[in-house]
């Protein structure tokens, strides 16, 4: 990823219109398992993930440098979920858990300030 070298961010990605933002299905979901997924190109997690009335789906996470899969279980995370699904590690990954990338380029994840039903959408 491409940094300003002043000030260690990346530069803006191109604008994008309100219409294709308002297309993307984001949620707030919790995670109920989670354990190291297999044959991945880097180290991930593959996530179990209760999105309340949207039932459960799949992800694969690439966080484990910040995260254990204990401490992911019975957390929030956000999530786009009307992505297309995507083959990973010989799994379905149906989902795309978000997160802010730090300067060493580690994951650290995005969820909600206070108590969320699982599904609820984020706008």
């Amino acid at each position: 990823m491409e940094v300003d070298p002043l000030s260690g961010v990346p530069p803006l990605k191109p604008q994008v219109s309100p219409e294709a933002w308002e297309r993307l299905d984001i949620r707030i979901g919790q995670v109920v398992e989670a354990w190291p997924a297999e044959h991945t190109h880097r180290p991930a997690y593959r996530l179990v993930i209760d999105f309340g009335p949207l039932g459960r789906r799949t992800s694969s996470a690439q966080i484990t440098a910040l995260y254990t899969p204990e401490q992911l279980v019975g957390r929030s995370v956000v999530a786009v979920v009307n992505l297309p699904p995507k083959r990973v590690g010989g799994f379905k990954s149906e989902v795309l858990v978000l997160g802010a990338v730090d300067g060493e380029g580690r994951v650290v994840l995005l969820e909600p300030e206070r108590p969320c039903p699982p599904g609820l959408p984020v706008g």
